[in-house]
């Protein structure tokens, strides 16, 4: 029965260390997402209501957080995390 516990209690303690750590790598993938987006010059944040790309991709819908206005090919590029769209 001790042992039981024993093996409880490690088990609770092991999963909320692994929870930390995915939870910080998380945290710090989407402060490296914001620095690159704001880094990145010609990208444009989306605003609802002014400028927004959307789409629906395999019945999903897909939201740009960013865009690049027309280039020298006529495209406009929409940008979210790491998936981007580009249209004529």
């Amino acid at each position: 029965m001790k042992q039981t516990i024993s093996i409880l209690i490690v088990a609770a303690i092991m999963s909320s260390c692994g929870n930390s750590a995915e939870n910080k790598a998380i945290s710090d993938q989407k402060t490296a997402q914001k620095i690159i987006e704001a880094n990145d010059p010609g990208r444009i944040p989306t605003k609802e209501g002014e400028w927004t790309m959307t789409a629906k991709i395999d019945g999903k819908d897909w939201t740009a957080s960013s865009f690049m206005p027309l280039d020298f090919q006529d495209k406009i590029h929409g940008f979210y995390k790491e998936e981007s769209i580009s249209l004529p």
